[in-house]
């Protein structure tokens, strides 16, 4: 017997519903960061159709499915997109938007804790097991990535007056690849390039003009949390304008599209006659649509 588990901060925001669902796909995009999979602007990505929601959560409608993903995308604790290769997929892609749970849900608690939830591995919360854990030890690509930011941030302080490091310390490389593992090395990059623009971060402040950026101040969890989002917004996945996805089909669509396949009616949950039901009275277009044949009168 399978059981499901959710954090009872987000339910407090959008139902245990949407908890139940915001929790699994938190797990399966930490799973996918941690292997570096499907990652689109610096964040990992799942993919489910509302079907396949169904199947994995019998206990929810395919309406309580849709709202409580449409409350969790309101609320900011999710993101979606469509980016299959195919344009005629319509299947939509989900990551976890850690910075607004962490604004939500952890408020002012320590940056570590921000980095234990955003992350999915709080020390309170026990759903998974310890084998299930993503292995955060960093690899060589890692190490390669974490030198490419730290030299572009040297460069980058040399030329406007920055705190100039020798080397990466270890607490320093720790905080980096959690930074790329959460926003890519590109992004992470970027957000180094944007902050040089603000004037506080080279001549300081009236209240300290000696102030002068570091490493160490960047990589803080509060630095992103303060100023990530507003000097970088995250773009919406890419849209193929000419192809765009058809809209996602409705329950008695489905219906039709699956007795096409089988034979075998499935609206009769709903009251729905079968098609080659003489009392079936559906529209022409259902029936050309999916090839259905209806019985002669």
């Amino acid at each position: 017997m399978s059981s499901h588990h959710f954090d009872t901060r987000i339910a407090e925001i959008v139902g245990v519903n949407a908890a139940v669902i915001a929790e699994n796909i938190k797990y399966w995009c930490a799973q996918k960061a941690a292997n570096g999979q499907d990652v689109y602007e610096g964040r990992s990505w799942v993919y489910n159709s509302v079907k396949a929601w169904r199947e994995l959560f019998p206990y929810m409608s395919e309406s309580q499915i849709r709202t409580s993903l449409e409350k969790l995308k309101a609320a900011g604790i999710i993101l979606s997109g469509n980016m299959g290769h195919n344009t005629h997929d319509r299947t939509l892609w989900y990551c976890i938007s850690s910075f607004e749970i962490s604004r939500k849900c952890i408020g002012e608690k320590s940056p570590m804790d921000w980095f234990n939830f955003a992350n999915g591995f709080a020390e309170n919360r026990k759903s998974y097991k310890d084998n299930n854990k993503p292995n955060n030890k960093p690899n060589n690509k890692q190490a390669d990535l974490a030198k490419e930011v730290f030299s572009y941030y040297n460069q980058v302080a040399k030329r406007i007056g920055w705190v100039v490091h020798s080397k990466l310390s270890d607490s320093q490389e720790r905080s980096l690849n959690a930074r790329i593992k959460s926003y890519g090395k590109d992004r992470v990059c970027a957000f180094i390039d944007a902050l040089s623009r603000l004037q506080w971060t080279h001549k300081g402040f009236r209240d300290n003009p000696d102030f002068r950026l570091s490493l160490t101040y960047v990589l803080r969890a509060r630095t992103f949390d303060e100023h990530f989002d507003k000097l970088c917004p995250a773009a919406p996945p890419k849209r193929d304008l000419l192809n765009p996805p058809e809209p996602e089909m409705t329950d008695l669509e489905r219906c039709f599209a699956d007795f096409a396949k089988t034979g075998i009616w499935a609206g009769e949950r709903f009251g729905w006659a079968a098609p080659d039901h003489p009392a079936a009275d559906y529209s022409a277009d259902l029936y050309q649509r999916f090839g259905v044949k209806r019985r002669a009168a």
